[in-house]
């Protein structure tokens, strides 16, 4: 998937993925292989509007926008993303991706990202 396009100002593109998920059971949807600078921020949604804890770094770690420190990796995973949810209803969920709104300047305005949905 394409994270965002060349552009000077790449917030707005959002990536919707539709999936469907049973009432009661665990799953975790996450972003790997990051290429070309790419930071994705992910959301969980029910299909109605309610939405999961967004998630910016699987990690955990947070990143400064400006980078007063260091700046972290620009690799396939440190920027990476992971919600693990156990769904309230069964039907069609949404997983949201976008640029994460506090990449720092070590990421590109282009990339890319692979995304997986489990269930263990």
């Amino acid at each position: 998937h394409t994270l965002y396009l060349s552009d000077a100002n790449p917030s707005p593109d959002e990536d919707v993925l539709s999936f469907s998920v049973t009432a009661g059971k665990q799953y975790t949807v996450a972003t790997s292989d990051l290429t070309n600078g790419a930071d994705t921020y992910l959301t969980i949604d029910d299909g109605g509007g309610t939405s999961l804890t967004p998630n910016d770094n699987a990690n955990g770690l947070r990143y400064s926008s400006t980078c007063d420190d260091s700046c972290p990796l620009n690799d396939q995973t440190t920027l990476a993303s992971s919600v693990t949810f156990t769904a309230s209803t069964g039907g069609t969920w949404n997983a949201r991706v976008k640029r994460s709104p506090s990449a720092p300047p070590s990421t590109g305005l282009t990339g890319s990202y692979n995304i997986t949905l489990t269930s263990p």
